[in-house]
């Protein structure tokens, strides 16, 4: 098991890659390392973020997880090429980031009636 923590003395990143079995050479880790940067940037705040991949008889299964404070967003894709899995699992998680935004910002103007419990489903903080 090879695991790579990217922590920088200058910036903290918040998210690890993990490689189970598959061989990533350093410049593709240097590559999945700057997407993750971006990804980092619309991701919630105190979030971290963990890209694990395993190879499988199908090919390179690859899980990305952002871990936040009463949320998790997770995909899971399978491919002959690592960043091929990167793209899908990225759009995956993109997905589920734009309709978190857009419920727990929602949640803001809905009414009292609206119900405390679905405003922790939505993320909504009062």
């Amino acid at each position: 098991m090879n695991s790579l923590s990217l922590m920088n003395a200058d910036c903290v990143d918040n998210f690890k890659i993990k490689d189970m079995g598959v061989g990533l050479s350093k410049d593709t880790k240097v590559q999945l390392k700057r997407r993750l940067q971006s990804l980092e940037l619309r991701a919630p705040a105190l979030s971290f973020t963990k890209l694990t991949y395993f190879k499988t008889a199908e090919g390179i299964k690859g899980i990305l997880k952002i871990n936040t404070p009463g949320k998790i967003f997770r995909s899971v894709s399978v491919g002959n090429c690592p960043f091929s899995v990167y793209n899908q699992l990225e759009n995956k998680i993109n997905i589920q980031l734009l309709s978190w935004k857009k419920l727990r910002f929602l949640t803001n103007y809905l009414p009292k009636e609206y119900g405390q419990s679905q405003r922790k489903l939505t993320g909504g903080h009062r």
